[in-house]
């Protein structure tokens, strides 16, 4: 049985090691020394990334230790930013755009896009059924105090009615002598 934080003495014999797990070892061992320093992160991030590179790993294996390096070496948006301009840079320099900005945050952004929409359309959902159920609370004030009780059933219909309909029903009310001006066939 081996620790990982074992290998901290053996860091020449990760680097030159051939084996992509050595890199997955000397991800886990620097996110741990790193841990309060973001801009050490960050280098340490890029030199890694670039051994994967430099080793000569498929496109797919890079992608798969990426993924397990992006979500243990987290660093705070400003260094990310510049982790993915350097990045960005590194990759251009070889013409081998393996982990390109548009793969890494693709699914992120697709993601937060999808977030902001649904929050868009509730808010949006939340006011429109907020409208509705003032009109209809208005709406069944103003019968009750022009013409008394109102019966369930034209309760009933204004809770299941349209804002256009609660609007007609609303002008109705306000030109009418009795509840069967508004509701004639109740």
């Amino acid at each position: 049985m081996v620790k990982l934080v074992d290998y901290q003495t053996r860091w020449a014999e990760l680097e030159a090691s051939e084996n992509p797990f050595a890199t997955v070892i000397m991800t886990h061992l620097k996110t741990l020394e790193t841990r309060s320093n973001p801009q050490d992160r960050k280098f340490w991030k890029m030199q890694l990334t670039r051994r994967m590179y430099e080793r000569g790993y498929t496109k797919q294996r890079i992608l798969d230790i990426f993924r397990f390096m992006d979500w243990l070496m987290v660093l705070p948006a400003d260094a990310e930013r510049q982790f993915e301009i350097e990045l960005e840079d590194f990759e251009k320099e070889l013409k081998m755009p393996y982990v390109t900005a548009i793969e890494r945050a693709g699914i992120d952004k697709w993601i937060e896009q999808g977030i902001e929409q649904g929050i868009e359309q509730g808010i949006e959902r939340g006011l429109e059924r907020g409208i509705e159920q003032g009109e209809q609370k208005s709406l069944l004030r103003i019968l009750k105090k022009l013409f008394g009780d109102i019966s369930t059933s034209i309760e009933w219909r204004i809770q299941h009615a349209s804002t256009e309909q609660l609007d007609v029903w609303l002008d109705m009310a306000l030109d009418a002598d009795t509840i069967t001006e508004v509701f004639p066939d109740v």
